[in-house]
């Protein structure tokens, strides 16, 4: 189902991996691709702005609106868990 989801900006690493957990579907915090993932929104952006661009970049989300706290985004249909991963590795 892709609807409307929301997310708060400048919040703790807590939030961020709430982030990775959602566009993954997965609750396996070890699982290696979580892992590799991880390490790559690490060095790629460790702010949720910065994964918000990451994931915007890659083509797996559409930003709908965005507030000074808040940014406001749909998953792009047809977008799964090994397609995320692929294409933020290449970012």
């Amino acid at each position: 189902m892709n609807y409307l989801k929301k997310i708060r900006l400048n919040k703790e690493r807590q939030e961020l991996d709430k982030l990775i957990i959602d566009f993954l579907n997965i609750g396996d915090y070890v699982s290696e691709s979580y892992e590799k993932l991880g390490k790559k929104i690490n060095v790629d952006a460790n702010k949720i702005k910065g994964v918000i661009d990451l994931l915007t970049l890659a083509g797996i989300i559409e930003v709908i609106y965005q507030t000074d706290d808040y940014v406001f985004y749909k998953i792009k249909e047809g977008i799964n868990k090994n397609e995320i991963i692929r294409r933020i590795q290449r970012k």
